[in-house]
């Protein structure tokens, strides 16, 4: 015995309407992804963020110098540290288009930035962060790191 999948045909206005609905939520969607946002408290969060992925590697290597006795190499990498600034150039936000209430929702954030000190940038790339976001208080809660991936299709 066989199983038969699921056949859907389309055609005529039928059709037309289908294709027409998938544009619209396409490009609903193109216009939700691409929107920058710049909410300081956001900002905050993830240049917090940013911070606390590079500054244990810092701290680590401080210490094998401080314990090496390596001074003139250990002030060198404090001053590093004291002129590491986090510039983010754009955060973008990925929510569903389906969701209009004013509790609290999952988003999906695009983070370009740079990170660099007074020696020349350290790093610099793209991050996806997962937070929840209420937006009558604007408040946003971390709840960890994301993907390419789900940043896309974060519309359903």
């Amino acid at each position: 015995m066989e199983e038969q999948g699921l056949n859907i045909k389309f055609s005529g206005w039928g059709a037309v309407a289908v294709i027409v609905i998938l544009i619209v939520a396409v490009g609903i969607r193109m216009v939700m992804v691409n929107k920058n946002v710049t909410d300081p408290k956001l900002l905050e969060r993830i240049r917090f963020e940013l911070t606390t992925e590079y500054l244990p590697d810092d701290v680590e290597r401080m210490k094998k110098l401080h314990a090496s006795g390596e001074v003139e190499k250990l002030s060198e990498a404090v001053a590093s540290l004291a002129s590491t600034q986090v510039n983010i150039k754009s955060v973008k936000v990925s929510r569903s288009i389906f969701d209009f209430s004013v509790k609290k929702r999952d988003v999906v954030v695009k983070v370009d930035y740079t990170i660099f000190d007074e020696n020349g940038i350290r790093n610099k790339g793209t991050k996806y962060y997962r937070f929840s976001h209420t937006p009558l208080s604007s408040r946003w809660e971390f709840r960890g790191n994301s993907s390419t991936v789900s940043y896309y299709l974060k519309f359903i």
